[in-house]
């Protein structure tokens, strides 16, 4: 039934006033700035019977045209109360503030979502895609950490060689791609997905590993130098199986794997790819992203800023595998584009919003909060489509871009970006790509012009716990039903955990055996094994890495570490 606007008359179970100082929803609960932020509070319609938190169409329109009324998050304001208007090609059109005119526009399909928050979908920097159904409690390493990451991959050096699988079917992995939508991802740098689905998948593939003629979206080269199947690493000299293709790296966007460890041998994978030793290469550009970086230094900080390139984090593999992470404040500190990444489920997280979560933790308990709840929002929208050279069309809301948005329940008594880090999978009520929903409601989306007879059906609610009813465009997107879905996909990873972590998620707390144990005390401020009158960052974890030479990081030896020094090379 389509809704007809007329003032001071009930119209398809809503009451619709016309009188501009009316509010739309109880007033929102938000600090008056989010970051640099400002909120616009809108005088607006008022919309009885519609309850908060959720999504409800309040008029079918006759086009796929969209106006989504909620707590808009726009590039450089947020409009409370506010309306985001998506044409029929799926692009935005405005961000403002509603009017009784919109209800006028018949072509315009209004879903309603009062005290929510309506933010651009998340983008997951570096997502190993295929091995995302393996179960992180079978991991079990308990206290053993390594230097380099072919100490797991093959066993070396008497470390524990790290099982795990890969998908062999493209319906396996287009499970654990519901499993990021339903936590608010919209597009992934899949890394070695299926070139050929069943259909696109459900979030947006920006990279390739298969490189052809012409310029790619994204190239990814998990091994930049060559697969070493071989002891850690070589520490000196770029004698590398195979280096990465400079000139193909400079023709699109790149990522791959660089200084995954923190020894000597991690180190060295920089300086044969930043031109700083014979017989490299250098990959530096405005488009280079460097995934891990765990073994960088305030040298290479400071060439990643001066060229323009990204430092892809992901805070959870990082601990769990090195007991360490990528010196982000150091990064930061030296103007770093920085995103953040899920890597995978053994090791990593199971989705981008278990991943904000271990990267909150660093930040409070170990970077002396210094990454704001603001921040980290942008490391997982606006950063990393600014790394891939995206911006212009991804990455945050704002006309002319694409309508990838997640709409998120708002929490009472936090800020808009304090609640969007503390929300789980069940706090996501739809999730758009291109104007087109891939998950939602039923009073959202069954009625709405885009989306075809038979297209969604409710995800049956043994597969998440704590949701409300969520419908999945299943055969839209795979090309069967759910349940035959399910049954195609084989051996799987659960979709939801509901507002629980996964049993045996990988750890945040930075640990080595013998070295330091990540728990703080009075005379250890920041858990580094260092202590407070020794260390030269005693608030911000700085432990001495293999690679480090037994000595904290002090680039400009000023006495203050480079983790906590805004200008550690001078």
């Amino acid at each position: 039934m389509k809704a007809v606007f007329t003032v001071g008359i009930v119209v398809s179970g809503l009451l619709l006033m016309s009188c501009v100082t009316d509010r739309l929803m109880p007033p929102v609960s938000h600090a008056v700035a989010q970051g640099p932020l400002p909120i616009i509070q809108c005088p607006t319609l008022r919309l009885d019977k519609i309850p908060v938190n959720q999504c409800t169409l309040v008029q079918e329109g006759s086009s796929n045209r969209i106006i989504l009324l909620g707590t808009i998050i726009g590039e450089n304001r947020i409009y409370a109360n506010g309306k985001i208007v998506i044409d029929e090609r799926g692009r935005i059109e405005a961000l403002a503030c509603p009017k009784a005119q919109d209800w006028l526009d018949r072509r315009a399909s209004i879903i309603a979502c009062p005290n929510t928050l309506v933010s651009p979908g998340l983008i997951d920097a570096h997502a190993h895609i295929r091995y995302g159904n393996n179960d992180p409690s079978q991991l079990q390493l308990g206290h053993e950490r390594f230097d380099h990451r072919n100490q797991w991959r093959f066993g070396l050096e008497g470390h524990t060689k790290i099982p795990f699988w890969k998908d062999t079917s493209a319906y396996q992995t287009q499970w654990t791609e519901l499993r990021m939508v339903l936590a608010g991802t919209t597009a992934i740098a899949k890394n070695d997905s299926f070139r050929n689905n069943p259909s696109k998948g459900w979030a947006r593939d920006l990279d390739t590993d298969v490189v052809t003629a012409g310029v790619l979206p994204l190239y990814t080269e998990v091994f930049p130098l060559g697969d070493m199947k071989a002891p850690s690493g070589r520490d000196r000299g770029c004698d590398y199986p195979a280096l990465v293709s400079e000139p193909l790296v400079h023709a699109q966007a790149f990522e791959g794997h660089i200084a995954e460890g923190i020894d000597a041998a991690a180190a060295n994978e920089i300086k044969c790819l930043m031109g700083l030793a014979p017989g490299g290469v250098n990959i530096s550009s405005p488009t280079t992203n460097y995934v891990h970086m765990v073994g960088g230094s305030a040298r290479d900080g400071a060439i990643i800023a001066k060229t323009g390139g990204s430092v892809i984090w992901a805070p959870r593999s990082n601990t769990q595998l090195y007991g360490n992470s990528a010196p982000i404040p150091l990064y930061l500190n030296q103007g770093v584009n920085v995103s953040l990444s899920s890597d995978w489920t053994l090791s990593g997280s199971t989705s981008m919003l278990r991943e904000l979560k271990c990267a909150k933790r660093w930040s409070d308990n170990y970077y002396d909060g210094k990454i704001s709840a603001y921040e980290l929002w942008r490391m997982s929208t606006i950063n990393p489509a600014i790394g891939f050279g995206l911006a212009k069309d991804l990455g945050s809301l704002a006309p002319g871009k694409m309508a990838d948005i997640a709409v998120f329940k708002s929490k009472k008594g936090v800020g808009v970006f304090e609640s969007l880090v503390a929300s789980n999978s069940p706090d996501v009520i739809m999730v758009l790509r291109a104007g087109v929903p891939l998950i939602g409601p039923p009073d959202a989306i069954e009625r709405l012009p885009v989306l075809k007879e038979d297209q969604c059906e409710i995800i049956p609610p043994e597969f998440l716990p704590d949701h409300a009813s969520t419908m999945a465009c299943v055969r839209r997107e795979v090309g069967v039903s759910f349940k035959n879905f399910r049954a195609r996909a084989g051996r799987v990873y659960p979709l939801s955990f509901g507002n629980g972590a996964p049993p045996g998620e990988p750890s945040c707390v930075p640990a080595r055996p013998g070295e330091y144990s990540g728990l703080f005390s009075v005379v250890d401020l920041d858990g580094d094994g260092i202590e407070n009158n020794n260390d030269n960052c005693p608030r911000v974890f700085n432990p001495i890495r293999l690679m480090d030479m037994g000595v904290q990081m002090d680039s400009d030896g000023d006495g203050l570490g480079d983790m906590c020094d805004l200008e550690p090379l001078y």
